[in-house]
């Protein structure tokens, strides 16, 4: 929704009709399958009419979806703050990538990037390749290709956005696992036992 958002503030969008259409062509899938995913009596249609070699494959994947999105659905505040948090790490991902561009030389509008990020972002997401290798560079250089950016450029902001993704992954695991294994340690650890100094028994005179 941010990058819809975005797109249509971008000049060489609003004068093409086509993409104006399938853009929103693609904003309103996406609002039915969140719809769809947040009730059962859709998602069981979805079933009954799409074949069944397909569904053997995804059906599993798409109801374990829906019974998180379910259950995170009975707490609103929950469902509001991670879509806040979503909407900030996507605003963090743009202004970063917006300096490296700016580092690289490139001449492009801040709204460029977020028009362009979060929709290379949301290819890697699909199942076809290896933390997104390869989609998330091909996607950009076709997107920043749109924009007048060459694809050694594109490419390079690629690299750098997977660079800034995985080391921040592998940086916030190290900490995690630092503190888990710290936490372990603090509930495994006997608790001091205090031995108090027990009595000793006074010497008895000897009688005869």
């Amino acid at each position: 929704m941010l990058a819809w958002g975005a797109v249509l503030l971008l000049p060489q969008v609003r004068e093409e009709p086509a993409v104006l259409a399938t853009l929103t062509l693609a904003v309103v899938v996406f609002c039915a399958g969140m719809i769809t995913l947040f009730n059962r009596g859709l998602l069981d249609l979805v079933e009954r009419f799409m074949p069944r070699i397909i569904w053997d494959r995804i059906g599993p994947t798409v109801r374990h979806i829906q019974d998180s999105m379910l259950l995170i659905g009975q707490n609103s505040s929950i469902l509001f703050q991670t879509a806040a948090i979503s909407v900030l790490r996507q605003i963090a991902i743009c202004l970063s990538v917006f300096c490296a561009g700016v580092g690289f030389g490139l001449d492009l509008p801040l709204i460029a990037y977020f028009a362009t990020i979060p929709i290379a972002v949301a290819i890697t997401a699909l199942p076809v390749a290896i933390n997104g290798l390869g989609l998330q560079d091909n996607a950009l250089i076709l997107l920043f290709g749109t924009l007048g950016v060459t694809a050694a450029h594109a490419l390079s902001l690629s690299i750098f956005l997977h660079a800034m993704r995985n080391g921040t992954g592998l940086l916030g695991g190290l900490l995690f696992a630092l503190m888990r294994g710290r936490d372990r340690y603090m509930v495994q650890r006997p608790a001091a036992v205090t031995v108090l100094d027990e009595p000793k028994p006074e010497p008895t005179a000897l009688t005869d």
